[in-house]
């Protein structure tokens, strides 16, 4: 992934959101150029924070997913070694995209209907569509070659998953679905 202001757009995401499987999509089926990241506060003294001020002055889109699933999900893939981070990140992630964010997509829509977020997203941004594939078998073999080998594809496969679940759904989670909420309404709709 080249990181360049002069990318088309900037996908910003709370992570397990489907940033891997929408920017795969897009690089595979578009000429659009996108910046794909989890902007995360707690870097702010950190390298990257170079990085992002490169990257955050493109559009910015972003997924939108409820905290139990994104929460439970990062927690798995963690073994549960940021759970005291995890919660307080998504606030943050949510009231930095609230702010900045031009453009939001519902998690579930991004599972149904890729392609018409993709059609979406191109022509708001003069993309051209060059379809090459969808298939989940390609996107597998794309993810095991560029990720880090920690990082699940999926989680609800794991025989964890159920356990951090009930442990995320014991937490107070009221701020995390109120701005939940905020960034729905701002979704478009397929």
């Amino acid at each position: 992934m080249d990181v360049s202001k002069d990318n088309n757009i900037t996908m910003l995401t709370y992570p397990r959101s489907g940033r891997h499987w929408l920017y795969w999509y897009i690089n595979t089926n578009t000429d659009l150029k996108v910046n794909f990241i989890h902007y995360d506060m707690k870097e702010a003294n950190d390298p990257k924070e170079i990085l992002y001020q490169k990257m955050l002055s493109d559009p910015i889109i972003t997924i939108v997913r409820n905290p139990v699933d994104c929460i439970s999900s990062i927690n798995t893939m963690e073994k549960n070694g940021l759970a005291w981070y995890r919660p307080d990140q998504y606030i943050e992630h949510y009231n930095f995209v609230l702010d900045k964010a031009s453009m939001f997509f519902r998690f579930e829509d991004l599972v149904n209907n890729t392609s018409k977020i993709v059609e979406h997203i191109c022509k708001e941004f003069n993309g051209d569509i060059n379809f090459v594939t969808d298939s989940v078998k390609d996107y597998k073999d794309w993810y095991s070659k560029t990720q880090n080998s920690f990082k699940l594809i999926s989680s609800k496969g794991d025989l964890d998953y159920n356990n951090y679940m009930d442990y995320v759904k014991q937490m107070d989670l009221s701020e995390h679905y109120r701005l939940y909420s905020l960034a729905k309404s701002r979704c478009i709709s397929f």
